[in-house]
């Protein structure tokens, strides 16, 4: 197995108004970009606009848990509560998190990598 210390989440979401959750999007992705830690905070939009992905990475488990503390959760997503529902969640390398679901979405929780190019 590869023992890595990065910690990769991908959200898939549903939203009603395009317009509201490119705006929560980008707000949010400005918030992490600041935040030390980030390698990537990448928000996508389905080809027929129904539907959005979130694909973040961090350095470590400290790194997320200290995104999980800052402005994208206490302050920018209760502006946004209702704009997008969170469908499912990935987690991969999570090390030290409780394992319950996320943002009251399905969760599957994956361990570190058996095989895998990057170190």
């Amino acid at each position: 197995m590869a023992k890595r210390s990065w910690v990769t989440v991908i959200i898939h979401w549903s939203f009603e108004d395009r317009e509201q959750f490119e705006a929560m999007a980008t707000e949010m992705a400005t918030a992490s970009r600041a935040e030390p830690g980030t390698l990537m905070y990448d928000w996508y939009v389905n080809e027929d606009g129904t539907s959005g992905a979130l694909l973040e990475q961090y350095t470590s488990q400290q790194a997320l848990d200290d995104h999980i503390a800052g402005p994208v959760f206490t302050e920018i997503a209760p502006r946004y509560r209702g704009v997008a529902r969170a469908q499912s969640v990935q987690m991969f390398g999570a090390d030290g998190m409780e394992r319950n679901e996320i943002l009251r979405a399905t969760t599957t929780w994956w361990g570190d990598p058996v095989a895998a190019v990057t170190d």
